[in-house]
């Protein structure tokens, strides 16, 4: 993908885990980081869960290649929705890019 499709400025937070001082956990967000990336797909479908028909966005984010970005427990933030981040590949046809799946009810 070409620098100038890098468009859209989003901001991935990791979930983490602080002792609550009564033995047991917090889960909050944190900021992981922010860069730019492209949006390649972005799907809206309605499934029905407990009784009530839900709106499923999904999207598939690019982003420049990173270390350290494996999907497991981020989530991302763009224009004010937040999608999970279901998995993270390589590019195939760019080896310097990570392609995000996300998803977000």
């Amino acid at each position: 993908m070409e620098s100038g499709n890098y468009n859209q400025r989003i901001q991935l937070e990791e979930l983490v885990y602080t002792p609550d001082g009564a033995g047991g956990q917090d889960k909050s967000w944190a900021s992981y980081i922010s860069t730019w990336a492209g949006i390649t797909e972005y799907k809206i479908k309605t499934e029905v869960i407990d009784d009530q028909s839900v709106n499923i966005f999904s999207s598939q984010f690019i982003v420049r290649y990173r270390s350290g970005i494996i999907g497991k427990n981020l989530r991302i933030t763009h224009d004010g929705i937040m999608m999970d981040v279901k998995s993270v590949q390589r590019n195939p046809d760019d080896r310097t890019e990570l392609i995000l799946e996300c998803e977000s009810a």
